[in-house]
């Protein structure tokens, strides 16, 4: 008891003593103050203070406020942590991010995106369906991202903490997937509008993207108008963002639950502000999201705030609006301020928050410019010290002069790089506003900080941590990473180097990348230092590391005579290049090499050999270094004299000096993507004065200034060419070949040059070359690779996003030198045009001067004189003789009397009007322009250019009288003649009219649009830049502003303010085209109109009224506006109008725009109303009629034809341009379609506008007849093409007017057919069902008596509509007991679906079909079949019948039987849970239990029992009512009977035993028979829907392997397989009790190929039992008996379904796992009518079924969203609102196909064609995705959308699915029956393809067998025989020919195949 007393202590005593109850209470408090604050300095070594309580803090929290707010350290990171950064490396295999703080983490390209990842995981971008582009093209450096933390390590990248400034040893990786960063926000956190989220682009559409949001459930769509044009450079009409590009986003629309719209515009994404809602926690708070924060507290170094009412973070000193400047904190912030900021750090395990106040984050601007690492400032202030940290100093502009505009920047030192010497407190070293000298060692890009630091040895020093590296050492250092360009090295710190895969292996031409990893340590020599650029070069190779020889690493080290250990750089005929290390390099001529004369130095040397080498001479001047690789160097006479002094005659080249050239040499070198480079000219140079030439190498685009120049002489270049003077530009590197340049700009410039950075000078100006173009910058190089660099700001006067669309590499530019670091080697460039522009026409005169070098090399190379031009007779401004050839709508072609060859081209703008321009007409004409490589001579005939009156000689000298009254520099008028890309062609005005050209783009300005900004008649100002030369062409050369705005797009189109056309004007014109439609009109000043048929003339027309046109007639009308060329935008034609109503509206000056929008308004057309048009396009089906310019409608063969044979003649019966008189039969003013009829009844009415709408054709309705055609035939009905109207559907009972045998009999597809509208079924308003277009058919009937009756009474009466409607059209209208009749509408292995009646179905099941069991229902009941049966059931929603004759009772049974009695009987089945007994002479079956078998227990019946066995047994239970017999085998129940006969069984019981024996056995054999032949005849007749399953494996030659395919549709197959046993078995029956087909039986027998018809699903006890029954069987066998335990089951269970709410709560408390009987739980409910009460069945089974039943559980899902599609309110949404529940929980692809079937039988057809999108797109690699599309699209007759999506499909999908894919297509559209033909050109495509597969030749035969197209199949056969097949295949294929012909040919093609056979083997197989 006192045990008890201590365990239990009573009430009002205390467990706990004083100090306990203290300790707790600090500790909760403690916790407490955590939860809300956070965990404040925890860990930290700074020293607290004391600090004062938050009188804000809630009076349940006590303690303390932090005085300090703690920094982002690595040891505070946390795995799963969202963090915010910056990207500031992205290099081909990661991405580096820079963090808060200073922190780096890496991303490995598979966590780059949601994107990327599925691309690693499938082996890389290749394999993609829709390849995702490299890093370098989805992020860019800047670039602000979020991310999540994954993993926190020791640091081995070189990237980890490199900035920081502090020690780190943190490896950081972070993932920017989506799916991990979002997996905890809530769909409702951003499904609002204003809503900012991160979103990755997944593919490009029409439209827009569509995006991934991360978010289960949701999915984005950014149209293209809506994308940031300044970030991501998308536009309204082109698309630039790929998929994987991240991009953030704000929410614009959430109308839609799953799909949102977004708009990335910088202006919306900014200010985007996180709203308070609901489903907001710490899991859906992202970094990088805008908070609006109240400041609750001011501690020392920071802010403390809080947020969204929930939330609290910190903002840290740095991360303050001025960064670490957190003086006076109070004048600047105050408690209960409001301010905004954004989220930086979210620990939601900790609850950290950090955030951030920084102006450039806030507003998502680039991040401020920091200086130059490595330059040294002379001044910094001291802002802000930390004893812990460091200090925050003030950096001073760079640029005094610039200090006005340039903002000062901030820069910080941590505490360790302060001073060389150790410092205890560094407030007293360091006092604010004191100025210090520091050295830039790195940045925070971040954060927008430089890291710098103080030490003297740093400051001081040349360049940060190269102290000690010199040429020629040894170092020792380890392996960071393995490149394609060799191994990068650490030696320690951040230094690091490289070691090229040459100089890994002592062998040339190999290297040690198998045996160097990363993390080993090695040793190696240093080649070569380059403190520019802090590139350290390392050899591997033992004899340069290990050499015991005097090293060369530089020009001191040399001495004459001396020997070292160099490397073979270079290999040519007269000499080797050697390699030592500083970058020294030396030749050995060829004499000494120590070769045999003649001997090819490349046979002895190879680059990457090591070999000693003598010096012979040295010259450090001009770096010349002469060496000797002969063993010995005695001189061996004559031969040695004359080398030395070829050798000392070698030029010497510097950067600078100019030379001349030859090419020696032209290398095309091939790209990786199969392109071309561009050519590499090796050359021959040679200096004036020396005789020796050396080697030097020009780059193609160092060819010109211009590149059009460059173009044109590569084009011509060959080996031997001259190139005239050259410039070195710089020495290769390791080599002496020296890189020249032929750009005439740098040769002019060439003493002034800068080569070195000392000698530039800020301010000047110097031509240069682009080097390189990135995404923030230019560069330019000079002389001897003397590189500066042009930042965003300074590359135009304009803003620039994208540097690579104003500059491309090699581009001539020129340069403001705007800065320099000779500390650091760096130079600023500014690149402005404003800055750098040249007043010469320098550009423009190289271009010339470079097209007339190219022609003449081109005319040097020309064989025959007389193809040369004598260009001395065609000078511009000059005339030229010759006379017009013809007039083209583009101008006239004139002969020239010069040269045959020559054209001369007078366009429309240089036309005179008036003069006569006939063929042959000599015209006064002056030359333009002259191209000589394509041999046009541009002239002009305009009076104001070229006088009529003047002579020859007078027009010869109009142009040299008019230069000569010019000079360079002079400012004259000028007007434009012709525009160029890269010039145009001016007149100068008041000066004679000279002839000159201008540029229209200068050196830093090429991308300029001429044509933008240049027309043809405009004046400009101009100034003379150079007169006339003949190495110009003798063309005047002028310079323009290039500065005006472009022109407005009427000025473009040619068309001033006085003479712009405008809509009522009339205007002349002279007809240039005439088309079927239109007549194409040239008007004056060069613009071009149209006049539309439906413009000529009023009035109806019986011819067209364009045949009176004739190419050149004269036509006067008026202007109606320009031609519309796409949504919103119109283009330069103008639509003119010759009608004499337009033009007496024009001519009163009004009217014309009023009747301009009459003819356009929809609202004025009317249904019945007659209009007049012209056939614009024909189709097999229909044809387009034009109504107007812009107003097109459709005329279908079905409403414009009278019969069948005019439907076949359609298409002959219309041609464009034939007048039509049509009438409006249907308009829908939503989409403006117009469809129109030219039928019967416009004969009996004449209706116009004007008619009473009594008088007009009616659109047919109910009653009416009209002509269809028959596009689908199956067990659902007959599906027809009813015109206008979609389709129709006529059920089974509405094709006949009787009762026939099988009522699909006859029908064709294709054929026409008179069909009867019906009414629509009660509740349906025709209005929905016009709406619901073809996508929802229309009821219609066939039958010849309903149709004849109809047609006599058009309109129909009310009583033939009433007459129409079905006996019975709802169950309620039978009654139980009542016999029906139907047809087969489809069957299964669970029984059958009859058509009662129009819209009424009944259900029999598998025990009902027949008194026996029915082994194949599919083959028993085809789908048409009568029969007849009896109403078991009738509910309110179903119909169940039998077709056994009802039986009262058990009138068989003995009726003195009891329980008790004793009977005989046999066994029928054998289960695991009992047997199955069938009383003999009774037919009365009963069961055993396996409990009453025997007295012992029973493990497997089967074991002990067999079907046919005779037995004895007890009866236990007799229910005559309920008709259950329960029987027993217990031996124990016949011990008294067995005492009586102790023989047992009788004689007869024993012959009976063995009788039954015999009968069991012969069953066996006859069922295996019958199922072998079952099992051929179904692969017969399944060969169309398995052709590649079941006979692709047998083709041992096939070109496409079967188990290549098998494997990659496993995944496929799977879903099929899981589906048929899942919700098949399981929701058959349920889903036929709930009318939903969809999930179980199929809805049309058609369907089978796409979902496999359902079975019973039974337990693995069934499998087993059916496979322990036989274990010695064969394995066919046992396939047999388990199939038929699964067909028995299903007849058992189908007997034993409980009929009651209260039996199937027993049933599914007995069997909680067990789907099926939950699923008959939510039947029965929906039979009474509660939909509720179902719902709330399936919630209770998918908490209650075990997880691991994945199957059972998915049957429920699919038959709750089954049950929403059809008693959902609303239906559709209703369903996707389950479906979206169940997605997560079930496999992805097979819910959303078992959706799309689910959503076809429901009718809902909008829903369904969006889905479909889907799902083509989310499974675009599954050919059962796509396929499924198809079918459905096949079916409805939408053949555009088939063609698109089959190109689509072939496009995503691997290879070896092609073949499925198509050939399933083509069945598909053999099935439709409307479109066989295209079924029949996909198949001939695959059989081109893979001639050898015999399944294939099998599948084809088949459908044109099924076709019944006999003359098809004989030649399918005869090709199929004559391919050369392996004789197994061709025994088949002559064997089915043969078959064929007995059976539909005569003698004579019997007889012709045996021969062919014959032949065959003859030729083939004898011997």
């Amino acid at each position: 008891m006192a045990v008890e007393e201590d365990a239990f202590p009573r009430g009002g005593g205390r467990a706990l003593s004083g100090l306990e109850r203290k300790r707790f209470r600090q500790e909760a408090e403690a916790d407490a103050r955590r939860d809300f604050l956070g965990e404040w300095q925890e860990g930290s070594t700074a020293k607290r203070r004391k600090g004062h309580e938050d009188e804000d803090v809630p009076s349940a929290v006590t303690g303390k406020l932090p005085e300090y707010i703690e920094l982002l350290r690595y040891k505070r990171l946390a795995v799963g942590a969202k963090v915010w950064g910056s990207i500031a490396i992205v290099r081909p295999n990661e991405i580096i991010v820079s963090l808060p703080h200073g922190l780096r983490a890496k991303i490995a390209p598979s966590e780059a995106s949601n994107g990327l990842a599925e691309a690693v995981s499938k082996g890389g971008p290749k394999q993609l369906l829709a390849p995702v582009a490299p890093l370098s093209q989805l992020f860019h450096v800047g670039q602000k991202v979020a991310g999540i933390i994954l993993s926190i390590g020791d640091a081995t990248s070189e990237d980890a903490g490199s900035n920081s400034g502090a020690k780190s040893s943190k490896d950081v990786t972070l993932s920017l997937r989506l799916s991990r960063l979002c997996s905890g926000v809530p769909a409702g956190a951003v499904a609002r509008v204003g809503a900012c989220v991160p979103s990755c682009v997944v593919s490009t559409e029409d439209h827009g993207y569509l995006m991934d949001l991360g978010i289960k459930g949701l999915t984005g769509f950014l149209p293209f108008n809506a994308c940031d044009k300044s970030n991501n450079g998308a536009s309204s009409t082109g698309a630039t963002l790929k998929p994987g590009q991240l991009v953030q986003a704000v929410v614009t629309n959430a109308d839609s639950p799953a799909m949102l719209h977004l708009s990335t515009e910088h202006a919306a994404v900014a200010p985007a502000v996180v709203a308070q809602h609901e489903a907001l926690d710490m899991d859906a708070l992202l970094p990088g999201s805008l908070v609006s924060v109240r400041i609750k507290h001011l501690a020392a170094d920071g802010l403390l705030v809080s947020f969204l009412s929930f939330f609290q973070g910190t903002i840290d000193a740095f991360h303050l609006r001025e960064a670490g400047d957190v003086g006076e904190l109070g004048a600047r912030y105050r408690k209960g301020q409001k301010v905004r900021a954004r989220v930086l750090y979210i620990d939601p395990a900790e609850k950290r928050v950090c955030l951030s106040l920084r102006p450039h984050l806030i507003g998502l601007q680039a991040h401020p410019a920091s200086p130059a690492q490595g330059s040294v400032i002379q001044e910094a202030i001291v802002q802000r010290v930390d004893n812990a940290l460091g200090a925050v100093l003030t950096l001073p502009p760079s640029d005094p002069k610039e200090a006005a505009e340039e903002t000062s920047s901030t820069a910080f030192v941590h505490v360790s790089n302060v001073s060389d010497k150790r410092t205890d407190r560094l407030d007293k070293a360091l006092k604010i506003g004191s100025k210090v000298k520091a050295r830039v060692t790195g940045s925070r890009p971040f954060e927008g900080l430089a890291v710098v630091s103080l030490k003297e040895s740093v400051v001081t020093r040349g360049v940060d941590g190269l102290e000690g590296v010199v040429p020629g050492g040894l170092v020792q250092g380890s392996v960071v990473s393995v490149e394609e360009s060799g191994l990068r090295v650490s030696l320690g710190g951040t230094l690091k180097a490289l070691v090229p895969w040459v100089h890994t292996s002592n062998l040339p031409g190999q290297h040690a990348r198998k045996r160097l990893k990363p993390g080993q340590s090695i040793s190696a020599r240093i080649l070569e230092v380059k403190p520019s650029s802090r590139r350290v070069s390392l050899t591997f190779k033992r004899a340069l590391f290990n050499s015991k020889l005097p090293i060369i690493a530089s020009w001191e080290d040399v001495r004459v005579g001396m020997r070292s250990h160099g490397m073979v750089t270079g290999v040519q005929e007269w000499g080797v290049f050697v390699g030592f290390c500083g970058g020294l390099a030396g030749l050995a001529p060829a004499a000494e090499l120590g070769l045999a004369a003649g001997q090819d130095p490349s046979t002895a040397f190879q680059i990457g050999q090591v070999v000693k080498a003598r010096v012979l001479s040295a010259d450090a001047s001009s770096n010349r270094l002469r060496l000797s690789l002969a063993p010995s160097h005695a001189s061996t006479g004559a031969a040695d004299a004359d080398g030395d002094a070829e050798a000392e005659n070698i030029p010497t080249l510097s950067p600078g000096d100019l030379c001349t050239g030859v090419v020696s040499s032209i290398v095309r070198a091939e790209a990786k993507d199969g392109s071309l480079k561009p050519p590499r000219y090796a050359l021959a140079l040679s200096v004036e004065g020396s005789s020796a030439t050396v080697p030097g190498v020009l780059e193609a685009d160092h060819l010109s200034d211009h590149p059009s120049g460059s173009a044109a002489l590569a084009e011509v270049l060959q080996v031997g060419d001259s190139l005239g003077t050259l410039l070195v530009l710089e020495q290769l590197e390791g080599q002496a070949v020296p890189k020249v340049s032929r750009k005439a700009s740098l040769i002019a410039a060439a003493p002034s040059l800068p080569s070195t950075l000392d000698g530039v000078q800020i301010g000047q100006v110097h031509p240069g070359v682009v080097s390189s173009v990135t995404d923030d910058s230019v560069f330019v190089r000079f002389l001897q690779g003397l590189t500066g660099r042009a930042g965003l700001t300074q590359l135009a006067d304009i803003f620039v996003s994208d540097p690579h669309s104003h500059y491309t590499r090699g581009q001539s530019v020129r340069a403001q030198i705007a800065s320099t670091d000779p500390a650091t080697g760096r130079m600023g460039l500014n690149l402005r045009p404003s800055a750098t522009a040249s007043a010469d026409a320098g550009l423009l005169a190289s271009y010339f001067r470079d097209l007339e070098t190219a022609e003449a090399l081109r005319a040097s190379r020309e064989a025959d004189a007389a193809a040369l031009v004598d260009w001395s007779q065609l000078s511009i401004g000059g005339p030229a003789a010759g006379a017009v050839h013809e007039v083209q709508p583009y101008g006239i072609l004139y002969d020239l009397e010069a040269h045959p060859d020559l054209v001369g081209l007078i366009s429309s703008a240089q036309q005179e009007d008036g003069r006569d321009a006939s063929e042959g007409r000599v015209l006064p004409v002056r030359v333009l322009d002259i191209n000589k490589h394509d041999g046009i001579v541009d002239l002009t005939t305009l009076s104001s250019l070229v006088s009529a009156e003047a002579s020859t000689e007078e027009r010869a000298a109009q142009q040299e009288n008019a230069v000569a009254k010019l000079e360079e520099g002079q400012k004259v008028k000028a007007r434009i003649e012709l525009v160029r890309a890269e010039y145009v062609v001016v007149s100068v005005s008041g000066q004679g009219s000279a002839v000159g050209c201008a540029a229209t783009q200068a050196w830093n300005q090429r991308s300029l649009d001429p044509h933008a900004r240049f027309r043809p008649g405009q004046t400009v100002s101009a100034t003379i830049a150079a007169l006339p030369s003949p190495d110009t062409g003798d063309r005047l050369l002028l310079t323009l502003p290039l500065d005006a705005a472009p022109l407005s797009a009427a000025t473009q189109n040619g068309v001033g303010d006085k003479e712009r056309l405008h809509a009522g004007g009339i205007v002349k014109g002279t007809v240039a085209v005439v088309n079927p439609l239109d007549v194409e009109v040239h008007l004056p000043r060069g613009q071009r109109g149209r006049v539309h048929v439906t413009e000529v003339e009023d009035g109806a027309r019986l011819l067209n009224p364009l045949a009176r046109f004739s190419v050149g007639d004269s036509v006067e009308a008026v202007c109606l506006g320009r031609c519309e060329a796409s949504s919103r935008q119109f283009s330069d034609v103008w639509e003119l109008s010759t009608r004499d109503s337009m033009r007496a509206a024009a001519a009163k000056g009004k009217g014309v725009k009023d009747l301009v929008r009459s003819a356009a308004r929809l609202r004025d057309l009317k249904s019945g109303t007659l209009v007049n048009g012209f056939i614009a396009e024909v189709q097999d089906s229909f044809a387009w009629v034009a109504l107007g310019r812009s107003r097109r409608a459709r005329l279908h063969a079905l409403d414009a034809s009278k019969g069948a044979r005019e439907i076949a003649d359609f298409s002959s019966r219309f041609k464009v341009g034939q007048p039509v008189q049509c009438c409006i039969l249907r308009m829908d003013r939503h989409s403006k379609q117009i469809d129109l009829s030219s039928g019967p009844h416009l004969d009996a009415q004449q209706a116009t506008a004007d008619t009473p709408d009594a008088a007009k054709p009616q659109p047919a309705g109910p009653g009416s007849v009209v002509n269809a055609s028959i596009a689908h035939v199956s067990g659902s009905g007959v599906r027809l093409q009813l015109g206008h109207r979609g389709t129709g559907l006529a059920a089974l009972t509405d094709l006949h007017d009787g009762w026939v045998d099988n009522a699909l009999e006859g029908l064709k597809v294709g054929a026409v057919v008179k069909a009867l509208l019906l009414p629509l079924p009660a509740g349906k308003s025709a209005g929905k069902k016009h709406r619901a277009s073809a996508t929802a058919p229309l009821p219609v009937s066939l039958a010849p008596s309903l149709v004849r009756k109809a047609s006599k009474q058009q309109p129909a009466s009310n009583d033939v509509i009433k007459g129409l409607q079905p006996n019975f059209a709802a169950a309620t209208d039978l009654k139980q007991g009542q016999q029906v009749e139907g047809y087969v509408r489809a069957a299964s292995q669970a029984g059958v679906f009859v058509t009662l009646a129009r819209g009424l179905e009944a259900r029999v099941r598998l025990a009902n079909l027949s008194e026996g069991y029915v082994e194949d229902p599919v083959g028993s009941f085809p789908a048409g079949k009568h029969v007849k049966g009896w109403v078991l059931s009738c509910a309110a929603n179903r119909v169940e019948v039998s077709l056994k004759p009802l039986r009262r009772g058990w009138p068989d049974l003995d009726p003195d039987m009891a329980p008790g009695h004793t009977v005989r009987g046999v066994v029928k089945r054998v289960e695991p849970f009992g047997v199955f007994i069938e009383l003999s002479g009774m037919g009365v079956t009963g069961m055993a239990h396996v409990s009453e078998l025997a007295d012992d227990f029973v493990k497997t019946p089967a074991d002990a029992f067999q079907p046919g066995q005779s037995v004895r047994a007890k009866v236990l239970v007799l229910d005559r009512d309920k008709q259950r017999l329960s029987l027993g085998l217990k031996a124990s129940y016949f011990q008294d009977a067995d005492d009586n006969d102790p023989d047992g069984a009788s004689d007869s019981d024993q012959g009976l035993d063995e009788e039954m024996a015999e009968l069991a056995e012969a069953d066996d054999s006859s069922d295996e028979s019958d199922w072998r032949a079952a099992g051929e005849a179904a692969g017969a007749d399944d060969a169309s829907d398995s052709q590649l399953e079941s006979q692709g494996g047998n083709s041992g030659d096939s070109e496409d392997d079967s188990d290549e395919d098998d494997d990659s549709d496993a995944e496929d197959d799977d879903d099929v397989s899981m589906e048929g046993e899942a919700a098949g078995g399981v929701m058959a029956e349920a889903g036929a009790d709930m009318h939903m087909a969809s999930v179980g039986w199929g809805d049309e027998s058609d369907d089978e190929d796409i979902i496999a018809p359902p079975s019973a699903a039974p337990g693995p006890a069934v499998a087993a039992a059916a496979e322990e029954a036989a274990p010695a069987l064969t394995k066919r066998r046992r396939q047999k008996l388990k199939k038929q335990a699964e067909a028995e089951e299903e007849a058992r269970r189908s007997q034993l379904i409980p009929k009651s709410v209260a039996e199937l709560e027993k049933a599914v408390q007995a069997q909680p796992d067990n789907g099926y009987a939950w699923i008959q739980y939510m039947a029965q409910h929906i039979s009474e009518g509660d939909v509720a009460q179902a719902r709330a069945v399936a919630e209770r089974a998918l908490q209650t079924i075990n997880f691991r039943a994945e199957a059972e559980k998915r049957g429920v899902w699919v038959a709750w969203i089954n049950m929403e599609a059809h008693y959902g309110d609303p239906p559709g949404e209703a369903a996707m609102g389950v479906f979206h529940r169940a997605l997560p929980y079930n496999n992805p692809k097979a819910l959303h196909l078992s959706l799309l079937h689910v959503l076809e039988r429901a009718q809902q057809t909008e829903l369904l064609e969006q889905m479909h999108k889907v799902v083509t797109k989310k499974f675009s690699g599954s050919a059962k995705a796509w396929l499924t599309n198809l079918r459905y699209c096949i079916e409805h007759d939408q053949q555009p959308a088939v063609q698109s999506l089959l190109q689509k499909a072939l496009a995503v999908l691997p290879k070896h699915k092609h073949i499925k894919v198509l050939t399933q297509t083509a069945l598909a559209h053999f099935k439709s029956g409307t479109s066989a033909e295209q079924g029949r050109n996909i198949f001939e495509s695959i059989l081109r393809n893979y001639p050898k597969r015999l399944d294939l030749w099998n599948v084809c035969i088949d459908q044109e067998v099924k076709a019944g197209d006999h003359a098809r199949v004989r030649a399918l056969l005869l090709r199929a025989t004559h391919a050369e097949l392996p004789p197994k295949k061709m025994k088949a294929l002559f064997k089915r020919s043969l078959e064929f012909e007995q059976a539909h040919g005569d003698e004579a093609t019997v007889a012709a195949v045996q021969q062919a056979a014959q032949q065959y083997v003859d030729e083939h197989l004898g011997a």
